[in-house]
């Protein structure tokens, strides 16, 4: 089996269980390297979505939407879930982000506080939504498609990276604690997953260094003492949310 086909089987999975068809096309105008919108009755397609730069990855990006996607379509109607924030994370980031920058950079402008608290606010929400399904999704197709792996090492190897840069003082310098925290928690998690993983345990030594071994240590717990399958996913996500301090911040609801 090639990577193509290997992603072609997980997208049939996707169409087969969900009764909608996958569409693939490449979009500058996305934020990431790729993204699916779940299909509704109202657009009845699943809408996957990528860098047109990310083309030579192109078999693991479809493969690891579609496996994301198919987690959501496997679930029980009543378990199938988004993520919303509340009306705390309005009232409380952009203050937290105000008087975080004074502190530290006390010649910033004023005007920069909407935009970073949206950028956080978009950042944690994405972050929440994904890493604790990321991690059983990408241990499946670890377990499954071994003709992903170079691809799937090489994406990861990035999301790595870019961990990575949160740990910078530039980063600390503009991130309230509480955003940092719970941002660099997650990533050690996921660090500390590849590292088990790949057998490389230098993986996540910045992570545990900076004092994020534990945390990262009890959400993978979580996702080994909590429901495997997809109607567990929901809980998983509120428990880390729980487990990281962003609780009151995000919430899951129904999926509509």
């Amino acid at each position: 089996m090639t990577p193509t086909e290997a992603a072609k089987e997980i997208e049939t999975q996707l169409a087969a269980v969900s009764g909608w068809p996958v569409l693939v096309e490449p979009s500058s105008e996305i934020g990431g390297y790729a993204t699916l919108r779940f299909a509704t009755d109202s657009s009845p397609v699943h809408w996957l979505r990528y860098k047109p730069e990310m083309e030579p990855e192109l078999p693991y990006l479809v493969a690891f939407q579609c496996a994301m996607a198919l987690r959501t379509a496997e679930a029980k109607p009543e378990n199938r879930f988004d993520v919303a924030s509340t009306n705390a994370l309005n009232k409380e980031l952009p203050s937290l982000v105000s008087q975080h920058l004074k502190a530290h950079l006390p010649d910033f402008n004023e005007s920069m506080v909407p935009q970073l608290a949206q950028h956080f606010a978009n950042g944690l929400g994405m972050q929440i939504r994904t890493f604790p399904v990321t991690i059983r999704v990408e241990r499946w197709i670890s377990e499954n498609y071994p003709t992903l792996h170079a691809l799937q090492r090489r994406n990861n190897e990035r999301h790595l990276k870019e961990a990575m840069a949160g740990l910078g003082s530039n980063i600390r310098a503009i991130a309230p604690a509480k955003v940092l925290h719970a941002n660099l928690s997650m990533n050690a998690a996921f660090a500390k997953f590849l590292a088990k993983e790949w057998n490389e345990p230098h993986l996540a030594a910045g992570f545990v260094s900076a004092g994020y071994g534990n945390i990262a240590d009890e959400l993978l717990d979580l996702n080994s003492t909590i429901d495997g399958s997809p109607n567990g996913d929901r809980q998983l996500v509120d428990s880390w949310a729980e487990k990281v301090g962003i609780s009151n911040w995000y919430v899951t609801v129904p999926k509509t």
